[in-house]
């Protein structure tokens, strides 16, 4: 629900808060940086005053006319400039990504103002070994084994891999949206080398009227993200179905572990809130240098 009427509300409430603003998208933005500072500072035995909205709270300003939340908060960017008191946080999305060159400039910040999440969104922050491993032990330490975790941690390189293929194939396939929800265990299969899509991915993808192969636009893209070194991977997965192919990779890994049906649904999709909360705390155990632009957020709210 709106609490300001518009963007001049909104501007007028900047301007009189005495603590800092950040300004998200989202929700579930909104609650990671909530407890990425809040770890921090407790970590660290600080305290800051701050306050942050997403950008559902600002009315139907005339601007926001047919506008996605990121283009929204980026309106908002243009309108209510106070440097010292509010800063905003936006997903990179893509922005500045060619697959043929990918390094780590790609993922600098152009504005002091509009900070953008160093991968495609905040979810990236959280696409590494280490983050799956805790959480798994975390949510299905009784029904799971060493052996299995271990194993995770070998291929979730691969992991990567076969999540940036299937996000950028989703993207070609201008489909992002229909394929929320879609890939699961049984639309991975291990060849000894690397993760695969199977054919029940296209069938599925018809259902949706997907009308791309996008097991096809997979394999045409396979060499340019083999190319792409892995300490980059992370970052150009799309987050929401990034992640959903990293957990449909461990999914499969513990099919082929012998793990009982019910777990292996529950790590293809299960404990998403709990995910969520889990994932936010651990990015605020991270080396500041992991988790740019957040430290530097963390930076100015102290400040």
């Amino acid at each position: 629900m709106s609490q300001y009427k518009d963007l001049s509300s909104y501007k007028l409430a900047v301007k009189l808060r005495s603590r800092k603003t950040i300004l998200v998208e989202g929700v579930s933005d909104k609650t990671v940086l909530s407890r990425f500072i809040l770890g921090k500072n407790h970590l660290d035995a600080v305290n800051s005053a701050f306050i942050i909205d997403d950008v559902s709270i600002i009315g139907p300003d005339e601007q926001f006319s047919g506008l996605g939340n990121r283009q929204k908060l980026l309106v908002t960017a243009s309108r209510v400039v106070q440097p010292n008191k509010i800063k905003y946080f936006a997903d990179r999305e893509w922005d500045n990504i060619d697959l043929s060159a990918v390094s780590l400039n790609c993922f600098s910040q152009s504005s002091q103002t509009v900070l953008l999440t160093k991968g495609h969104s905040i979810e990236n922050y959280w696409f590494d070994k280490g983050a799956i491993v805790s959480f798994l032990i975390q949510t299905h330490a009784e029904n799971i084994n060493d052996g299995y975790l271990s194993e995770v941690s070998k291929r979730f390189n691969e992991f990567l891999r076969f999540s940036a293929s299937y996000s950028i194939a989703a993207k070609d396939s201008q489909a992002i949206t229909k394929c929320g929800g879609l890939i699961g265990a049984g639309d991975v299969v291990w060849t000894g080398a690397r993760y695969e899509a199977t054919e029940d991915l296209n069938l599925k993808c018809r259902q949706r009227r997907i009308e791309s192969n996008i097991v096809q636009l997979m394999q045409d893209n396979r060499a340019q993200i083999d190319a792409i070194q892995p300490a980059l991977l992370q970052w150009i997965c799309h987050g929401h179905l990034g992640e959903e192919a990293i957990r449909a990779c461990a999914a499969n890994l513990a099919k082929e572990y012998g793990i009982g049906d019910n777990t292996v649904s529950s790590i293809e999709r299960g404990h998403q809130k709990e995910k969520l909360n889990h994932d936010a705390a651990y990015i605020a155990g991270c080396e500041n240098s992991r988790i740019h632009p957040l430290d530097e957020i963390l930076t100015w709210v102290r400040g």
